[in-house]
């Protein structure tokens, strides 16, 4: 889990997968669970960064393989039939790192040579899973995870183009989960950090960069050469 927090996924890969070994021989299953999702984030992350020449795998090899790890994981704590799916918080986790993978899967695999209904496939089960996350998390009343699977559902659409959406969905985030007093408004004092949980800053940072990254998608392609030329 440190691995993966700071962004290092092949000390994250070797350390998660050792631990899932380890509870694997000790036929712990929430153990198990965890360590496949710390393998399966661990992976996701490799493979957007990925190197073939470090790796010897593809990227699209990557991900199909953090596909099949998460979606144990998800099974795990969502089968009725097994100890642990009782774990709702734990299903979440796996929802959310699921709708994350297909998000990448969708992101950073050019779309060029890869069956149209494949592709659709991919951006339907980021949807999907997300979608879970969010309802689940708000049943339980969990803003923080459900902001978090809000706005990866907003780069989800970002990626695919539709603007729009991304758009309504940012919205949506911030004015039903992010209480006003903690955005910066005009002509108003900042908000004081230690007055609400760090989980809201740290969302309306994606927030907000993603709504400039989707109202630059919106400029016309000649006012954004005048934009770079006059700055």
């Amino acid at each position: 889990m440190v691995w993966n927090n700071l962004r290092q996924p092949e000390k994250a890969l070797t350390a998660s997968a050792r631990a899932l070994a380890i509870a694997q021989f000790v036929q712990e299953p929430r153990a198990i669970g965890l360590a496949l999702l710390e393998v399966g984030e661990a992976l996701r992350r490799l493979a957007t960064s990925n190197d073939p020449l470090n790796t010897g795998e593809s990227t699209e090899d990557i991900y199909r393989e953090a596909a099949d790890v998460l979606q144990q994981a998800y099974e795990l704590f969502s089968d009725p039939e097994s100890s642990v799916s009782n774990e709702r918080i734990r299903r979440i986790e796996a929802a959310l790192e699921l709708g994350s993978l297909y998000r990448d899967w969708v992101a950073f695999i050019p779309s060029d040579g890869i069956p149209s209904d494949i592709w659709q496939q991919r951006q339907d089960n980021a949807d999907y899973y997300l979608q879970e996350a969010i309802d689940l998390a708000h049943e339980l009343n969990l803003a923080h995870m459900e902001l978090d699977a809000l706005v990866n559902m907003a780069w989800t659409y970002y990626h695919v183009g539709q603007w729009d959406k991304t758009e309504s969905l940012l919205q949506k985030a911030e004015e039903s989960l992010i209480p006003a007093e903690a955005r910066l408004r005009e002509g108003e004092i900042p908000p004081n950090p230690y007055d609400h949980p760090n989980f809201l800053f740290k969302q309306l940072s994606k927030i907000y960069s993603l709504k400039g990254a989707n109202c630059w998608q919106t400029v016309p392609t000649g006012r954004r050469s005048l934009n770079r030329n006059t700055t």
